[in-house]
């Protein structure tokens, strides 16, 4: 949001179209989307999708809102990208508990991806932190740490980032 009314699109990911719908049904969605100028994709597994997305923006808004960057900034510090790599490790290992089977690798790579692709970018997180709003922490980074406790998976990274943004908020 470049001012009230005035906003930058920086960057459109690839919506992904799955779930209960039948092929055929899915397909024509995609295609609709498609002719509108969206990228769309027919996945087969959705809850990889949402989760998968879930895993990157854990590990890119709350680190922005906290040191006050872009997106691309994240890319710039070695400490950072292996803070991220980290994080990553622990929100798919929080993942596989659920029964989804992701790959902490190919996460870590998406994650600079999407920093790189969105570089200029400022994440929502971080404008909210700005504007004095409250945040979507506990539903991101708090519903990972919830998740993995309640499992017993250890969490101490995304439990901090969400005690961090709560007290920013």
């Amino acid at each position: 949001m470049l001012s009230p009314g005035q906003v930058r699109v920086s960057g459109l990911g690839t919506t992904a179209i799955g779930g209960d719908l039948d092929a055929r049904g899915a397909e024509k969605i995609a295609d609709a989307f498609t002719l509108c100028g969206l990228r769309c994709e027919v996945v087969k597994d959705i809850d990889e999708a949402i989760w998968s997305k879930a895993v990157v923006s854990a590990c890119i808004n709350p680190l922005t809102a906290i040191l006050r960057v872009p997106n691309g900034d994240l890319l710039k510090s070695d400490v950072i990208l292996r803070f991220m790599d980290e994080l990553c490790d622990e929100c798919v290992a929080i993942c596989r508990c659920r029964g989804l089977r992701l790959s902490s690798k190919k996460l870590s790579t998406r994650v600079r991806e999407v920093a790189h692709d969105t570089s200029r970018n400022r994440s929502s997180m971080l404008q909210d932190i700005e504007r004095g709003r409250r945040t979507e922490i506990d539903h991101i980074n708090g519903a990972f740490a919830e998740i993995g406790e309640a499992a017993k998976v250890p969490v101490p990274l995304n439990r901090t980032l969400t005690a961090i943004i709560r007290s920013l908020e």
